[in-house]
């Protein structure tokens, strides 16, 4: 395509030449003016061809996109997964092509166990892509959580079958990473790729992989990325992957020891990285700090019912109107709370209110039998 446009580039030039020196100026500048359109456009080589939903990828990255097409038609993954490995290589190699030393995808571990086996950028592109085939069909075609086993390896499939019903989030991507950490003899060998890493003492691989990887590509809107979160309730649940580790109703307090009611249900979230969004349309009336809820949000909806979503390490939404699936903050555990986790609560007033009623939370959400 390249040398297309670079000849009709070239054809306009001499046709101005002919305009400037002859008199069929008028003819010759109509051709000019096709011959610019035309080359205007067909596509060169600049621009991400993932049509900037994303971050851009680098020029250096994107000269491989023909190669890597081929090698995902030759493994039988579907189109996307040609997007998906054009981000992982921008992610590898930080889009510095010439200080892979020809192993631009760093395959080599993957294919021989040592680094520095590979060094020719076509081998490189073949063992990637028949590696990420791998845990792509370990996964059974789960996209995340091939993308996460690229970087953890194959383990990381089974481990989020027993642990997260075979779906990739990134608290399981935590704990196994954690596990990982428990099973190595030298710990210490493991530097921390980011600082999420170090907090939770997860420094086995990449615990935020997925997202590195995504952001190349583009997220779908937090409403499209919550399908799995939207039960057949009158509200969507508040968190991508639903444990509850306190019901509503009487209990003996954490804290304090005593008997007392449980105004909501609290669902499990990793402080400082789980995002919570919000379970239905309605109006942000309130993000406020109190001692007993700690960072909090209050959504008022349509039928004049709360919701609300406590301990939050911080808060995200502001005052006005919100839509089901947009984050309102991050898990924490801010307040009164031994841990970090969501305290979400339905009610038919806001907190301050006397004489609120609080409603149980199971009967507007979806979320399975209530364990024994």
């Amino acid at each position: 395509m390249d040398n297309m446009k670079g000849i009709l580039k070239a054809a306009g030039k001499r046709l101005l030449i002919k305009v400037l020196f002859s008199t069929g100026g008028l003819l010759a500048l109509l051709i000019i003016f096709i011959v610019v359109i035309i080359a205007a456009i067909i596509p060169g080589s600049g621009g991400s061809s993932i049509e900037g939903e994303g971050e851009d990828l680098s020029e250096e990255v994107l000269q491989f996109e023909d190669a890597i097409a081929d090698e995902v038609e030759e493994q039988d993954l579907p189109d996307e997964a040609t997007d998906v490995m054009l981000a992982i290589l921008q992610q590898e190699s930080g889009g510095n092509i010439k200080a892979t030393n020809g192993d631009i995808f760093q395959s080599s571990e993957s294919k021989c166990g040592t680094i520095g086996c590979i060094q020719d950028p076509n081998e490189s592109i073949e063992q990637a892509v028949k590696y990420f085939k791998e845990m792509y069909d370990l996964a059974d075609g789960n996209m995340k959580l091939a993308i996460q086993s690229y970087n953890f390896g194959g383990g990381f499939v089974g481990y989020a079958e027993e642990t997260n019903d075979g779906e990739y989030s990134k608290e399981t991507a935590i704990a196994f990473s954690q596990k990982k950490m428990d099973e190595v003899a030298n710990p210490g060998n493991y530097t921390c790729i980011r600082e999420e890493g170090k907090k939770h003492d997860a420094c086995y691989g990449d615990i935020l992989y997925v997202d590195a990887v995504m952001k190349y590509i583009g997220e779908p809107e937090d409403d499209e990325a919550l399908d799995i979160g939207i039960g057949k309730g009158e509200f969507a649940t508040p968190l991508e992957s639903v444990t509850v580790t306190s019901e509503f109703g009487k209990r003996i307090d954490p804290i304090t020891g005593a008997m007392s009611k449980h105004n909501g249900i609290d669902l499990a979230c990793t402080a400082g990285m789980t995002k919570i969004f919000a379970a239905g349309d309605g109006e942000v009336i309130e993000t406020d700090y109190s001692e007993s809820l700690g960072n909090h949000v209050l959504i008022k909806h349509d039928d004049d019912t709360y919701t609300g979503y406590a301990h939050l390490s911080e808060k995200l939404a502001q005052g006005g109107e919100i839509k089901q699936g947009d984050a309102i903050g991050v898990c924490g555990q801010s307040g009164s709370a031994t841990g970090g986790h969501l305290h979400f609560t339905v009610q038919d007033r806001p907190f301050t209110e006397p004489d609120r009623e609080d409603f149980n939370p199971r009967d507007f959400l979806d979320l399975g039998e209530k364990a024994e």
